[in-house]
């Protein structure tokens, strides 16, 4: 199913529950096209947006103030959400609030959320966002160091490679247990010691990376997961390694 065709579902869906039971039966009159986009014409559409809090499993809709709340009528907001790769309706909700929070759903997955407005019987448009969860934050990290074996300069006899002359002669090996759902990529930040100087960022695939040009030192680090540059894990907590002296 394209997004379009989830879209267009979410709307049948929304209207459908609407017109069973968030109306009152005196509100509707089907007719002539004509007579029905006049009753949707009578409330304009919210402008929907997605705000991605840090639980992994919720999201949150919100849409500005209608002129029907400015001029102080009472305006209603009914939500519909449901999986976009499902279809299953998760989510059924009225709020005159201009926001609402949608939990219990799972980390890293697509929802379609369709929101139509409600003033003195009448409907909007329905507004029709697709949203994503947060992914889970990777979990069971850890690290493996080694000196790299790597060509020294004749003169000072320092290791040339990552950082070029002069960069440490270390490497870390980090791992760690991949999310579930899609994951396009991981980054993983790392710090000295105090977590407060950033050293480097190394973007990987897979759930392991090879931190190069380290010294015999400690550090700390982070890791993310991404299913895009918009939709992200929260870092793993900062956690340290030594490369030992």
């Amino acid at each position: 199913m394209n997004t379009h065709q989830l879209v267009t579902s979410s709307i049948a869906a929304v209207l459908t529950v609407i017109f069973s039971i968030a109306l009152p039966a005196h509100a509707v009159t089907f007719g002539t096209p004509e007579a029905v986009q006049a009753y949707v014409d009578a409330v304009p559409a919210p402008i929907v947006r997605v705000v991605t809090p840090s639980n992994a499993k919720e999201i949150q809709l919100m849409w500005g103030r209608s002129i029907a709340e400015i001029d102080e009528v009472r305006t209603s907001y009914f939500t519909v959400v449901k999986n976009k790769l499902t279809g299953e309706v998760v989510f059924t909700g009225e709020t005159v609030a201009s926001f609402v929070s949608v939990t219990g759903l799972d980390a890293n997955t697509g929802y379609v959320a369709t929101v139509v407005a409600r003033r003195n019987g009448f409907i909007s448009e329905p507004a029709t966002i697709v949203a994503r969860t947060r992914p889970n934050i990777p979990a069971s990290t850890k690290v493996i160091t080694r000196e790299e074996d790597r060509t020294r300069d004749v003169i000072t006899n320092q290791p040339i490679g990552w950082g070029g002359v002069g960069a440490g002669a270390y490497v870390a090996h980090i791992s760690w247990k991949k999310p579930a759902g899609k994951i396009r990529y991981f980054t993983v930040d790392v710090y000295d010691a105090t977590g407060t100087t950033f050293i480097q960022t190394v973007k990987t695939k897979r759930p392991r990376v090879l931190v190069t040009g380290l010294q015999k030192e400690v550090y700390t680090y982070q890791v993310t997961a991404h299913f895009n540059s918009t939709y992200s894990s929260l870092p793993t907590a900062l956690k340290t390694f030594e490369v030992e002296k």
